[in-house]
């Protein structure tokens, strides 16, 4: 009996710690393969999934930074407020000051 209290409890305080994305309207997806760590293919949606900007960079994107994320966070606003599709026109690799 006590084990199944502490299992339901642990449970509980697991399922209640988890976090989802906090954005509404919007999220971002990096792929990368492990062949070719500097080759990044970022991928930006809006609300319902709509594809609104892609663009494959070359350099390291450490996804765990807060920097990062809140660049990344950044760009996809500047997409959303455009809120018509781009071209690959190296607007993340601006935010990043990366050369394409």
């Amino acid at each position: 009996m006590k084990k199944a209290i502490l299992t339901i409890t642990i449970v509980s305080l697991w399922i209640l710690s988890s976090s989802a994305q906090t954005r509404v309207n919007g999220t971002w997806v990096v792929e990368s393969n492990i062949h070719q760590p500097k080759l990044h293919t970022v991928k930006f949606y809006g609300d319902s999934n709509r594809l609104l900007y892609t663009e494959t960079i070359k350099g390291r994107l450490n996804i765990d930074k807060k920097k990062v994320r809140d660049r990344m966070n950044k760009v996809l606003d500047i997409l959303l407020a455009k809120n018509n599709d781009m071209q690959n026109s190296g607007v993340l690799a601006a935010a990043f000051k990366l050369k394409l």
